[in-house]
């Protein structure tokens, strides 16, 4: 389960079954800062991928190979990032719209992987790696 917090601007991430602890305090709860368009949480909620606010589409300016376009964070606060560069050798192949760039067709989640589809029909699958699950405080 995510919900954001209004007043600090906080996504709070917690398996519903544990969000209301004793005296109805939240429990086993974690924080990611900011507020997030595009977020997929892992079944056991150890971890977030956070996407693109544009989902799959990138503003003008962004058309960079260092644009990050994935972002993933643990319970632990450990950070891992795709960048456009991760993803195309050429960004010559995003199809521009009329006012941004696009930079995927599709993107599925199944357990700990994040599957692709890629503008230029390629379908590629990013595997979160065991070492990057954080185990619970």
């Amino acid at each position: 389960m995510a919900y954001v917090n209004l007043e600090t601007l906080e996504t709070i991430l917690a398996p519903h079954y544990l969000l209301i602890g004793e005296n109805g305090e939240a429990s086993k709860h974690w924080r990611v800062k900011g507020w997030h368009r595009w977020v997929h949480v892992a079944d056991n909620c150890d971890y977030v991928v956070i996407g693109y606010g544009g989902y799959n589409l990138l503003s003008l300016s962004q058309k960079d190979k260092n644009s990050t376009v994935i972002t993933y964070i643990n319970r632990s606060g450990l950070t891992k990032t795709l960048k456009l560069v991760d993803l195309y050798s050429n960004l010559d192949v995003l199809p521009r719209t009329v006012s941004h760039w696009a930079w995927y067709e599709q993107v599925l989640w199944d357990k700990n992987v994040l599957m692709l589809s890629t503008v230029d029909n390629r379908k590629m699958k990013f595997e979160v790696p065991d070492d990057f699950i954080a185990t619970p405080n």
